[in-house]
């Protein structure tokens, strides 16, 4: 919530899981953002890990990705670099 209102936004995509458990998933985790199954999009964002964070600037360019598992502090970097 700490950036929606400078613009952030945040979206899931599973690559692997059925609609179902996705839904259950992002109940069960108290997700806010949206969340769904995208084969197409992680093929063309040429996703290789999971997870696999990838931060895309205002312009849709890919400005940094995480694979595997990230600490807090890197997850708070990347958003700092792309909403500057």
């Amino acid at each position: 919530m700490l950036y929606k209102d400078k613009g952030l936004l945040v979206l899931g995509s599973f690559y692997m899981s059925q609609s179902d458990a996705i839904k259950k998933f992002a109940e069960q985790s108290h997700l806010t953002f949206p969340v769904g199954k995208a084969k197409s999009m992680a093929r063309k964002l040429r996703v290789r890990t999971i997870p696999e964070i990838i931060f895309l600037s205002r312009e849709g360019k890919i400005t940094k990705r995480i694979r595997g598992k990230m600490k807090p502090s890197e997850l708070i970097a990347g958003i700092e670099q792309i909403m500057q």
